[in-house]
C-alpha cells in the first residue's frame, strides 16, 4: 500500500452542499410566506367605518400584520415599525391622512428609470407584498384602479 492511503477514508472530494442548503432555505422561506388569502379582511367595508372604527382596525389588524411583513423584508430597517412608518405627518396631526407627503414621493413620468431602477428590491416588495396585503386588509382589491401606490405615496 502507498503511504497515506487509508481504505476507510474517501479519496474523491464530496460535492459541495451549499447549493442544496441554499435551495432548501429558499424553499422554506417561500413555503412559509402567507398568501394574500390568509390576510384578515375587515368585518365591514372600509368606506362604511367611522374614524374610530378605522383606527381600531388599523391598530388591531393592519399594524401587527404589516409590521411582520415589513420586518420579514428588512428586519433592521423596519425594527421600529409603528404608525409613523406609513402615517408620518398624519400620525403627528392625528388625522392619519393618506397619501402622506412625508413618505418618498413617486414621479409621474419615468418611474422605471427614476425609482424602479434605483430601488428594485423595494419596488418588487411593495408590488408583490405590500400592495395586495394592504388592499385585502382594507377590504378592496389591489391594482391600478383600486388600492395602489398612490394611496400611500404622493405623485409629483
Amino acid at each position: 500500500m502507498s503511504e497515506g492511503y487509508h481504505p476507510w477514508v474517501r479519496m474523491t472530494p464530496r460535492p459541495p452542499r451549499l447549493p442544496w442548503t441554499v435551495l432548501t432555505v429558499v424553499w422554506m422561506v417561500c413555503a412559509c410566506r402567507p398568501s394574500v388569502a390568509d390576510v384578515p379582511a375587515p368585518e365591514q367595508p372600509w368606506e362604511e367605518m367611522t374614524f374610530e372604527q378605522r383606527k381600531a382596525h388599523m391598530s388591531a389588524r393592519v399594524l401587527p400584520h404589516m409590521r411582520a411583513t415589513f420586518q420579514s423584508h428588512d428586519a433592521e430597517r423596519f425594527a421600529s415599525f409603528d404608525c409613523t412608518t406609513c402615517h408620518a405627518s398624519g400620525a403627528a396631526a392625528g388625522d392619519y391622512a393618506m397619501p402622506d407627503p412625508a413618505l418618498p414621493h413617486l414621479v409621474r413620468k419615468n418611474f422605471r428609470t427614476e425609482i424602479q431602477a434605483k430601488h428594485p428590491e423595494m419596488v418588487r416588495f411593495m408590488w408583490e407584498r405590500v400592495e395586495p396585503e394592504m388592499a385585502r386588509l382594507v377590504g378592496t382589491k389591489a391594482g391600478r384602479t383600486r388600492f395602489n401606490c398612490r394611496d400611500c405615496h404622493v405623485r409629483d
